[in-house]
């Protein structure tokens, strides 16, 4: 008995572990408030950007918001001139990032131009009329956005505008507009649709969770009379609990891995009972 009930645990936490989900990934509040972030980088082996991901191991650099060359900690690296604006999105409406006065060092082409946000990626959340521009200038328009497909894509929802390795914005405009003086300014604009409320109102209140249904703890005389299905009980409310506080996307593996142990409990009842007959 006491083999059996090791092995459903070791069930129970494989469900657990292995259900699916990123761990990074976010459930989407569509009444919540959220970021975006201008991001750039330029050709050539001393590559200017800024990494404007929302991912930890971007988020936690010290230089995030600057223009930089090269990894800080090695050899050849530096820090560029370049305000860089970026933008609270509070629900739908039409927002802007932009970067000014950047020094590119001389480089002449880009490899990438995206905004990224830190909102989950669901297709819940319309982004359309993306603009580009450039010094005043209008450089290219995106009636609905695309979206980074790729690594970054897995996490949160990130604005192509142009990306030498993705097809769809290769060649999305000339390439070699990176601005060749110091004074200078890029802005990329875009519309979000999706969220509860527009963009200058107060987010609605939320709605209050439910009172749980109280446990049912069964009585001492059911556990004298059957202290097996008694454990199946506890088994049962125990992985209620479990499943209620782990993400949606993750309650599907975790449902089945506890139908499978509440089904091996059933049969240690039966053999159980078997025995004592």
């Amino acid at each position: 008995m006491k083999r059996i009930i090791g092995f459903l645990g070791i069930a129970l936490i494989s469900g657990l572990l292995f259900s699916g989900g990123n761990p990074e990934a976010k459930k989407l509040d569509t009444a919540g408030k959220y970021h975006a972030a201008f991001g750039v980088e330029t050709d050539y082996k001393d590559s200017v950007h800024r990494d404007a991901y929302f991912e930890k191991k971007y988020k936690n650099r010290a230089d995030r918001n600057q223009l930089i060359i090269g990894k800080s900690g090695t050899v050849g690296y530096r820090i560029l001139e370049g305000t860089f604006k970026d933008t609270v999105i509070k629900g739908n409406g039409t927002y802007e990032v932009s970067v000014t006065n950047a020094n590119f060092n001389q480089n002449r082409s880009f490899r990438k131009l995206y905004v990224a946000t830190d909102i989950p990626y669901t297709k819940k959340i319309k982004f359309r009329n993306v603009t580009i521009s450039m010094n005043g200038r209008l450089i290219r328009t995106y009636e609905k956005a695309v979206l980074d497909e790729g690594e970054h894509g897995n996490h949160y929802c990130v604005l192509l505008l142009i990306d030498t390795n993705d097809d769809r914005v290769r060649n999305a405009f000339a390439r070699s507009s990176v601005p060749t003086s110091t004074q200078n300014e890029i802005k990329i604009s875009f519309d979000v649709k999706g969220f509860v409320y527009n963009k200058g109102e107060q987010p609605p209140t939320p709605t209050p969770v439910p009172t749980p249904t109280p446990e049912i703890t069964p009585t001492p005389e059911a556990v004298a009379e059957n202290p097996a299905a008694a454990s199946v009980q506890t088994v049962t409310a125990e992985a209620e609990e479990v499943i209620k506080e782990v993400p949606i996307e993750n309650k599907i593996g975790i449902g089945v891995t506890v139908v499978l142990a509440i089904g091996m409990i059933v049969l240690c009842v039966i053999m159980v009972n078997r025995r004592q007959h």
